[in-house]
């Protein structure tokens, strides 16, 4: 499991070099297994449409917040372009 890098680069325990390296190596990891999972024609293990729904949801808690009212998921959807 990958250690949390911010609080070893507070610490100063890594340099801010260290700090960046260490996390564009993650990225560079993380891009590579979506690559791969493409390549080989299998669903990546992050796909965007989960990401689209989690904000979907969060847009309808603000808005259900702020107007002091229900709003329902389908209508946050049916209003944005990704209703399709």
């Amino acid at each position: 499991m990958a250690t949390n890098l911010l609080p070893r680069f507070r610490s100063r325990e890594l340099s801010p070099v260290e700090y960046l390296s260490a996390l564009i190596a993650r990225i560079e990891a993380g891009l590579n297994r979506i690559l791969d999972a493409l390549a080989a024609g299998e669903t990546p293990e992050t796909v965007c449409d989960d990401n689209l729904l989690s904000l979907a949801m969060v847009d309808a808690a603000v808005r259900s917040s702020r107007e002091r009212r229900t709003i329902e998921l389908d209508d946050v959807l049916a209003a944005s372009w990704w209703s399709d």
